[in-house]
C-alpha cells in the first residue's frame, strides 16, 4: 500500500458457516489494514 492511502483496519470479516453468514476474527487472529477509496474515506470521515 501507498503511503498516505486511505485504509481500513479489518478486525472482523463475514464467513459462511453451515450455510449462514457469521462474523469471525480475519486468518490467525490478525488484523488488516484494507486500501479505501478516496471517495469511501470522505464519507466515513463525515460521519
Amino acid at each position: 500500500m501507498a503511503s498516505g492511502e486511505p485504509t481500513q483496519q479489518a478486525r472482523q470479516q463475514v464467513k459462511k458457516v453451515r450455510g449462514s453468514l457469521a462474523f469471525a476474527p480475519p486468518k490467525r487472529g490478525k488484523l488488516r489494514d484494507v486500501p479505501l477509496d478516496p471517495e469511501v474515506s470522505a464519507a466515513l470521515t463525515e460521519q
